[in-house]
């Protein structure tokens, strides 16, 4: 009796744990299809994305923030139209362990109002951003396209 309740319950197991893992690959498989319609979207508005392993990365770990994308490189394209270029970029802070997506603007010239642009863009984003996990903004380093 024991032997067939040790059975049930190894088959109940392996049963249970067959299912979770046929759960997780679908929701990887779905989770990595809506990263991928993100970038998609984000590079139809120009947008370079120069590392895609690690946006893809950082997305499936945040993934709460893979909806802004589109938008954002959107909204981001029709203030700085070519040949200004905007690259989705993986920022790793040097000296803490902190890492957040950043959509850079680089032109060959600056104008005096471009940090006005940048923020008035980023600020229709916070409230969308409150209570997310991943961070998401919107910068220049004031380099030149790449």
């Amino acid at each position: 009796m024991e032997q067939v309740l040790e059975k049930e319950l190894l088959h109940g197991e392996s049963t249970s744990w067959a299912a979770l893992q046929d759960d997780h690959l679908q929701k990887d498989s779905t989770l990595n299809i809506k990263i991928a319609q993100a970038l998609n979207l984000a590079q139809k508005d120009q947008v370079v994305v120069p590392r895609p392993d690690e946006v893809r990365d950082y997305l499936q770990n945040y993934p709460d923030i893979i909806d802004l994308i589109p938008s954002l490189c959107k909204k981001a394209r029709k203030e700085f139209v070519l040949p200004a270029q905007l690259a989705l970029e993986l920022y790793r802070d040097p000296e803490i362990e902190y890492e957040y997506l950043t959509l850079y603007v680089r032109q060959q010239n600056y104008e005096a109002e471009i940090l006005d642009k940048i923020d008035a863009i980023s600020g229709e984003f916070d409230r969308a951003l409150a209570g997310k996990a991943g961070w998401l903004i919107m910068a220049t380093d004031l380099g030149s396209p790449r």
